[in-house]
């Protein structure tokens, strides 16, 4: 038999580093100084009594000192600040509209890396329609809290547009309802629960699109059915589903009981 020798050789190259972006949104002062943690109150007009109290009534309009929003991260982001913590009348904030900069309280802005936003003022309005019903009533534990997710800024090897579909963290029930009938990912960022709803329909969350649910080690919930719990389920899901629990994160039934999920019309549940 005869030998056979194959000639051989290789090339290579270095790579640069591979380093992962961050998203960090910050609230702050026009000083710079964080918010975190502080409380924030309502101006009085410049020719109010000292001391006057702040009461809302229809047709008043209070704001709040100027706030700033500042990206502390290496990723372009969007941002938009919405009224949270809401505890007390939830039904007094119906007639209360919000808007920061007069402008809608739910438009999207957007941050470069490293930058500050303009001043953000945000004003609150009672409804000249409010009536007698809204006497009393009272709110507390008022938060503004801002929701910021990739912006298509930054280009990978092909496009811009990799993150277009980036969605907002949720923090609600209301946010969580609304963002499932769009589907895609949706990431929950807090335990949420249905706040005692009676109406078993209404306190239904209902997947109704394909969808992925990052719950991040949270739990939904429900906190209370009342006492006709039979049928209650939690979570229906009625598209093509992927739930992400995390550690001890899940579906939970609520204090009375119920079952969790409902999985029908085809879909599948992984």
């Amino acid at each position: 038999g005869a030998t056979f020798a194959w000639f051989t050789d290789t090339a290579s190259t270095g790579v640069n580093k591979i380093q992962a972006g961050n998203l960090d949104v910050q609230l702050v002062d026009e000083n710079g100084n964080s918010l975190e943690g502080k409380t924030l109150e309502f101006k009085k007009a410049a020719n109010a009594a000292e001391g006057e109290a702040v009461l809302w009534e229809p047709g008043c309009t209070y704001e709040l000192p100027a706030v700033y929003v500042k990206n502390n991260g290496k990723l372009a982001l969007k941002y938009k600040v919405a009224i949270t913590g809401i505890n007390g009348s939830a039904k007094l904030n119906e007639v209360i509209d919000w808007t920061i900069n007069d402008a809608d309280l739910s438009a999207d802005h957007s941050l470069s890396a490293g930058a500050t936003s303009e001043a953000l003022t945000i004003k609150g309005h009672m409804k000249e329609s409010a009536g007698n019903e809204y006497m009393n009533e009272s709110i507390d534990g008022i938060a503004i809290t801002v929701y910021a997710t990739q912006d298509t800024v930054e280009s990978d090897s092909f496009t811009n547009q990799y993150d277009k579909n980036a969605a907002y963290p949720v923090v609600n029930v209301t946010e969580l309802k609304e963002a499932l009938t769009n589907g895609g990912v949706v990431a929950v960022t807090k335990d949420i629960h249905t706040n005692n709803i009676e109406d078993t329909a209404a306190a239904r969350i209902v997947i109704s699109q394909p969808t992925t649910l990052n719950l991040e080690k949270k739990i939904i919930t429900p906190d209370n059915m009342g006492n006709n719990n039979t049928n209650f389920c939690a979570l229906i899901v009625d598209a093509d589903t992927t739930i992400n629990a995390g550690e001890n994160g899940g579906i939970d039934t609520g204090v009375n009981g119920g079952y969790g999920i409902n999985v029908r019309n085809g879909a599948t549940l992984t």
